[in-house]
């Protein structure tokens, strides 16, 4: 089967305004054998939405497995063609989500611009009220809607100076790096305990929004800061224990870990993603001669596998190019010098994405491949954290490598934080939801997001020092039982 294009003009409306996607059909596609899944390997493959989103189709998840749906937008000039196409192709179940995706999209816009304009309005309101003198104390941060970059930047710096008010010295923000388009990434610390004991790892990573259309991601890691500096922080300065379980968690990660969050790491296509096209991936950068197709998926340009097996993409039109070399990116070549200097304090590197609701550990290069030293590890702490999370929203996170859960992808972060750099621990979280909203998450879940993510990170770092020997008292060691019959059931196969 051929698609054959004929009157399609090159439209460059990406480059000169604000995408709106207006009659995109959103489907919903499952392939029930190994020819259908090719099939849908083969529409990703040669038919990228670069140079022209109205001449391809852009894929929002991607197709890995047999019976697992992939989600699909189809421009108008390229919706008859394509069903013919997926109607002539055997075993290849087809759901029709959104008759126009344009609508939804509006819709999304429009509820994030109400919710910032209240937001603004609130602020307002606080400054005046406090400049007469009738209120004291600080505003809570609204997590309800969407931030820009810039937006983004003011909310870490207010954190770091409330975090400095409170226990002086504890917070930094800290820049390494500029972006292809001179950003600034600035990653967040958060070091009460300046004298850990250097036997023991407990430096902790977690960066978002590496993937310019996961929105939910950077919001959901700002949320984690707020809550460890707003409700943490004070808690492990006072007795937290008549307190409710999510102070105790985050007051037990603030006393006990050295945190580094970088909230965005890619803030040149969220910025991209906010003013021209909300489904863009990738970052920003120009890829050589193929100047209309430009940008690196920044998961897919660590050194950890990279370029080799499935996964990526040496084309620069591809959703998933992995760029020229390792780590030829700005962003990830910042992050990687930021953390080769700590390594040895890194207990945990977690990286927030959205979405499908996914627990996921190394390795995701290729199927049915393990860590040696923590599989079962990371399994125990992922399987805890998943039931952990649940109790929050009853929703369900799946667990297990990338390959065997999703696809294989090669250059991805997590497993060069394990293999590589030889963090013990090491985690991919897809946060919600399992597609309804997808990418357009409205920013009033954000909050809810949070407080799952927030248990799930809790969950995880108390497993990981129960795991690795860092039992403090009494109250880890009953907790540790838990994850040692999980243990010995791994172990004797029950």
């Amino acid at each position: 089967h051929c698609i054959i294009l004929l009157g399609l003009p090159l439209l460059f409306s990406v480059a000169t305004g604000k995408l709106a996607f207006d009659g995109f059909r959103h489907y919903r596609l499952s392939p029930m054998s190994a020819r259908a899944l090719s099939r849908l390997r083969w529409l990703e493959t040669e038919f990228p939405a670069e140079p022209d989103p109205l001449s391809g189709l852009m894929f929002l998840t991607r197709p890995g497995r047999k019976f697992t749906s992939v989600d699909v937008l189809v421009p108008p000039g390229l919706n008859a063609a394509f069903l013919n196409l997926v109607q002539a192709t055997s075993a290849m179940r087809m759901q029709l989500i959104h008759k126009d995706y344009g609508r939804q999209l509006a819709l999304f816009n429009q509820e994030n611009a109400r919710a910032h304009q209240q937001n603004s309005e609130a602020l307002k309101r606080r400054r005046r009220e406090a400049d007469e003198g009738r209120v004291t104390g600080r505003m809570q941060m609204n997590h309800n809607f969407y931030r820009s970059y810039a937006e983004i930047r003011r909310s870490l710096i207010e954190l770091k100076d409330r975090c400095n008010e409170l226990h002086p010295g504890t917070c930094s923000l800290e820049r390494i790096g500029r972006t292809f388009e001179g950003r600034k990434l600035f990653v967040l610390k958060i070091a009460k305990n300046k004298s850990p004991d250097s036997s023991k790892k407990t430096a902790v990573w977690l960066d978002a929004g590496i993937h310019a259309r996961e929105w939910v991601s950077p919001a959901t890691a700002l949320y984690i800061a707020d809550q460890l500096i707003n409700v943490g922080l004070p808690a492990s300065l006072s007795n937290a224990n008549q307190s409710s379980l999510t102070v105790i968690e985050a007051a037990e990660i603030v006393e006990r870990h050295e945190i580094m969050m970088l909230i965005l790491y890619n803030p040149d296509g969220y910025e991209y993603s906010r003013l021209r096209n909300r489904m863009w991936r990738k970052n920003r950068e120009v890829n050589g001669m193929r100047r209309y197709c430009r940008g690196v998926d920044l998961n897919r340009n660590y050194g950890y596998r990279w370029g080799g097996g499935a996964g990526s993409s040496g084309f620069p039109c591809a959703d998933n190019f992995r760029g020229p070399t390792a780590f030829s990116a700005a962003e990830t070549s910042a992050v990687r010098r930021y953390l080769e200097s700590r390594k040895s304090r890194l207990l945990m590197f977690v990286s927030l994405h959205s979405f499908g609701q996914y627990l996921l550990i190394p390795y995701g290069y290729q199927k049915n491949t393990y860590s040696k030293t923590h599989h079962e590890k990371m399994m125990c702490a992922a399987t805890l954290a998943v039931h952990k999370m649940f109790a929050i929203n009853d929703r369900f996170y799946a667990l297990g490598t990338g390959s065997d859960m999703l696809y294989e992808a090669n250059g991805g972060s997590d497993d060069w934080a394990h293999g590589s750099l030889g963090v013990p621990y090491s985690f991919t979280v897809e946060l919600p939801d399992e597609g309804d909203y997808g990418f357009l998450l409205p920013g009033y879940l954000v909050p809810s997001v949070g407080r799952e993510a927030m248990r799930g990170l809790g969950s995880l770092l108390s497993s990981a020092r129960r795991l690795e020997g860092q039992q403090e008292d009494a109250a880890d060691s009953a907790n540790a039982q838990p994850c040692n019959r999980l243990m010995q059931n791994a172990a004797s196969g029950n």
